[in-house]
């Protein structure tokens, strides 16, 4: 009995990818809230959710200007290690926010075509146990504003832009 408790606490996953971005679209910096996040869940293993968030200000001559914040989580069980970084640190950043702009959307196809006509092989998912999550808030050009989630298993635009993410702010942290 014990033993099999202690494999339930060892295999647990964690909270979902949902349930942790519901926790971090509320993580305020500066009085403001993170404009996107983008998680990578693994399961068994550590999991990372990089949050942006941009302040405003006015300098000595009146001009307004923004700088980008980024915030990294590393949760690893009950650990979590965060790390900060921005643009008047970090060149990178910026390009991190127009890439994130610049986000492909994924054309909406509701009828799933069979397998066999396919024209080449079907999609590959990327690795098993591993997702991907890319939260912004965004504006049509109407300027309403609107939320957008990307949740993937593995591949898909949520984990390429996690992995563009990734690589440019590594010298970063």
């Amino acid at each position: 009995m014990l033993l099999t408790v202690l494999l339930a606490v060892v295999a647990s996953p964690g909270p979902a990818p949902v349930d942790w971005l519901q926790q971090l679209k509320a993580e305020p910096f500066e009085q403001s809230r993170p404009k996107a996040v983008i998680i990578q869940t693994r399961e068994f293993a550590a999991s990372t959710a990089i949050s942006l968030y941009e302040t405003r200000s006015t300098n000595e001559t009146g001009t307004r200007q923004s700088v980008w914040h980024a915030r990294r989580e590393v949760r690893t069980g009950d650990e979590r290690t965060i790390a900060w970084t921005s643009t008047a640190s970090c060149a990178p950043l910026f390009s991190v926010v127009v890439a994130l702009e610049r986000l492909a959307l994924p054309h909406v196809e509701l009828r799933q075509p069979p397998v066999d006509q396919f024209p080449t092989p079907a999609p590959v998912m990327g690795a098993l146990h591993q997702t991907h999550l890319v939260w912004v808030t965004a504006w049509d050009s109407g300027n309403a504003p609107v939320q957008l989630t990307l949740e993937s298993p593995g591949s898909g635009p949520p984990k390429q832009i996690y992995d563009l993410i990734d690589a440019q702010l590594s010298d970063c942290w």
